[in-house]
C-alpha cells in the first residue's frame, strides 16, 4: 500500500510544464476560458469559477503537465532590441504558443493600454510607429520564438484566426496536446459555448468582483472592455490606408512564415 502511495507521488512530483505563451492581445483569455471548461466537463469537477481560477493551480491537481501562461518577459513593454532571446529555460517544457495578425494585436494593444492599463496617452496613428510594445516589437518577438520552437520538448502553435474559423477542431488539438486525447464532443461544444464572445461580454457586464481582470475599464466605453471586439481584421477599422502599406510592407520583409501570415 506505501509503495503504491509512493508511486502515485513520484508521477505527480515529476510532472512536466507546459507554457502557454502569447503576447498580450493575442486571445490567451480566451482560449483560457475553453480549456478550463473542457476539463471541468472533462474531469467532472465542481464548483469551478473559471473566470477566477489560477490554471497553474488548477493544473497541479490535475493528470495533466503544470499549465503555466506567460508572456514570456513582457515584450510589449520593450523596445525591440531589448526582447528577451534567450529561450532556455523552456527546454525540457512543451509549448503552446498563441500568436494574431500582428495588425490586430497592434490595435487591441492600443486600447488595451489607453483604455484599461492607462500608461499610454497618445493616439493610435502614433502607436502604429512607437518604439516601446509597438509593431516592431510585436514582429521581433514573433520571430524570436520562430528561431527557438527547436529548443522545446514539443511545441504546438495556434493561431487565432484558426481558433475562429474552427474553435472546435483547434480545442481538441489543444487539448491532445496537453494530453486528454479522449475528449467527448459534448465536452467540447459547452466549452466553446461557454467561450464566446457573447457569453464572455455578458459575464464581464454583470461581473462584480473588484478584484476580477474581467471587467470593463468603464461600462459605458465598448473599448475599454477586455471582451472588446474579438474581430479578425479588425485594424481596418482604425487605421488609415497609408497605415496599413506601411504595416505590410513590414510583415512581408520582416515576419517569419511559420506564422503563414499572408498580406
Amino acid at each position: 500500500m506505501q509503495n503504491n502511495i509512493k508511486k502515485i507521488l513520484n508521477i505527480f512530483e515529476a510532472k512536466e510544464e507546459l507554457f502557454i505563451i502569447s503576447y498580450p492581445k493575442c486571445g490567451r483569455g480566451w482560449l483560457k476560458f475553453m480549456y478550463l471548461k473542457a476539463f471541468e466537463q472533462h474531469f467532472r469537477l465542481k464548483n469551478l469559477n473559471v473566470p477566477e481560477i489560477n490554471p497553474t493551480q488548477l493544473s497541479r491537481k490535475l493528470p495533466i503537465p503544470i499549465i503555466i501562461p506567460t508572456h514570456d518577459g513582457d515584450p510589449h513593454r520593450k523596445t525591440p532590441e531589448n526582447v528577451e532571446t534567450s529561450k532556455h529555460k523552456y527546454k525540457n517544457a512543451k509549448v503552446i504558443f498563441l500568436v494574431r495578425d500582428p495588425r490586430d494585436v497592434l490595435v487591441s494593444l492600443y486600447f488595451h493600454i489607453t483604455k484599461r492599463s492607462y500608461y499610454y496617452h497618445k493616439s493610435i496613428h502614433e502607436f502604429v510607429f512607437e518604439s516601446v510594445g509597438g509593431f516592431d516589437t510585436i514582429l521581433r518577438f514573433y520571430n524570436i520564438w520562430a528561431e527557438n520552437f527547436c529548443i522545446t520538448k514539443d511545441y504546438h502553435i495556434v493561431r487565432y484566426e484558426d481558433l475562429k474559423a474552427d474553435p472546435h477542431q483547434e480545442l481538441r488539438r489543444v487539448l491532445h496536446f496537453i494530453g486528454i486525447k479522449d475528449v467527448q464532443e459534448n465536452t467540447i461544444k459547452k466549452a466553446v459555448e461557454f467561450a464566446s464572445f457573447e457569453n464572455m461580454r455578458n459575464m464581464e457586464i454583470t461581473n462584480t468582483s473588484p478584484k476580477s481582470k474581467l471587467k470593463p475599464g468603464d461600462k459605458n466605453d465598448p473599448e475599454s472592455y477586455k471582451t472588446r471586439r474579438g474581430k479578425v481584421g479588425g485594424y481596418t477599422d482604425y487605421l488609415s490606408s497609408e497605415e496599413i502599406e506601411y504595416l505590410n510592407q513590414k510583415m512581408k520583409t520582416s515576419l517569419s512564415d511559420i506564422y503563414n501570415y499572408k498580406v
